[in-house]
């Protein structure tokens, strides 16, 4: 999935596991969805996008190289994981767990 800005929601799985990641291209991502699995192929900005969240009811797990956070509350409390070569942006993040 690419594009210079994608919000993403779903009832269900966006990717499987952390093995099996939905790829994304995107500028800035949001994505939604029960689990969040999510391989970004290059540099990411989160923010939220056409008012979807970056959140998950149970895990949001996303790689990138770089990793910006311009929205508030990344991962809404769940099982958080977030790897990057660097990771900058909002200072509330309400991640359990950094990788």
């Amino acid at each position: 999935m690419a594009g210079h800005e994608r919000g993403v929601e779903c009832h269900g799985q966006l990717g499987t596991n952390a093995g099996s990641r939905l790829a994304t291209a995107a500028g800035t991502l949001a994505a939604h969805g029960a689990n969040v699995f999510i391989a970004e192929t290059d540099a990411v900005t989160l923010n939220t996008v056409n008012s979807v969240t970056n959140t998950a009811t149970t895990t949001y797990d996303l790689t990138a190289t770089a990793i910006t956070v311009t929205g508030a509350n990344v991962g809404a409390g769940t099982n958080t994981f977030l790897d990057g070569s660097s990771i900058t942006g909002a200072a509330r993040w309400r991640a359990r767990t950094w990788r």
